[in-house]
């Protein structure tokens, strides 16, 4: 293993460290909310949570990559190949369009009273849970012919492969008709919802603005907080997308 490649085994066992320790933390922050407290629970308590869950599934072929980096061999099979890598697609797709929905949902919640979105402020929280079902379905069913080209790989040097994972590549011998259709709807959809992502975040970034602006006609300045609430929920926006981005 050349100085590089340890370099980058390092940086990934890190990465992937951090992730489990930081999603299992949410998970019973929240787990916490729902059970324990649930007078504190908010809507967006429920979206962080299914997002957070999202996050850790994609983990999941993550933990196999650090075990072969560590030596184990023949990890998974064939069958096994294509769960974790059907798992880590369908989260990676769920964790986009939950993150979209975060977005959009706290665009209205924070939309003024005379806005087009004020219609939608008491619905809102009614959409979320079919939201979910929606998400799972589309995402279920864009990779399922994909993951058929799936195998465990037991020769490294075998030709016409396509690694995707250790230990898991895909078949040369593909439909690449449905191979093709597979990535169209993925990039579609990752695009489609990461836009609408965008435009939300856009959005509140203009209304949390506007919203400071006025405060300002009313306090002096004297008395303004150097980093205001509103300074504040656009940073989070900003790394929001940062972290969706390096997904």
């Amino acid at each position: 293993m050349t100085l590089r490649d340890l370099i980058l085994e390092i940086f990934f066992i890190s990465q992937v460290s951090v992730g489990v320790l930081g999603n299992s933390a949410l998970l019973l922050v929240y787990f916490n909310i729902f059970i324990y407290q649930p007078r504190k629970k908010k809507p967006t308590d429920l979206i962080l949570t299914h997002l957070t869950m999202a996050n850790m599934a994609i983990l999941a072929i993550c933990v196999v990559q650090v075990m072969v980096t560590f030596g184990m061999k023949d990890i998974l099979d064939d069958i096994g190949c294509k769960i974790a890598l059907y798992i880590n697609r369908v989260s990676r797709g769920l964790s986009i369009c939950t993150t979209c929905l975060l977005s959009v949902f706290q665009a209205i919640t924070i939309s003024p009273g005379t806005s087009c979105w004020a219609w939608l402020k008491p619905k809102a929280t009614g959409y979320i849970v079919p939201s979910f079902l929606f998400f799972w379905i589309l995402n279920m069913a864009i990779y399922t012919g994909m993951i058929t080209s799936v195998q465990a790989t037991k020769n490294v040097t075998v030709t016409g492969h396509t690694l995707i994972s250790k230990g898991c590549s895909t078949m040369p011998s593909v439909n690449y008709v449905i191979v093709t259709v597979s990535l169209t709807f993925v990039t579609f959809r990752d695009v489609f919802f990461v836009l609408i992502m965008m435009c939300a975040s856009v959005y509140m970034v203009i209304v949390l603005y506007r919203h400071r602006k006025q405060v300002q006609h009313l306090h002096s300045t004297s008395l303004y907080p150097r980093s205001s609430v509103e300074t504040q929920a656009i940073k989070t926006i900003l790394l929001l997308h940062i972290s969706l981005f390096l997904m």
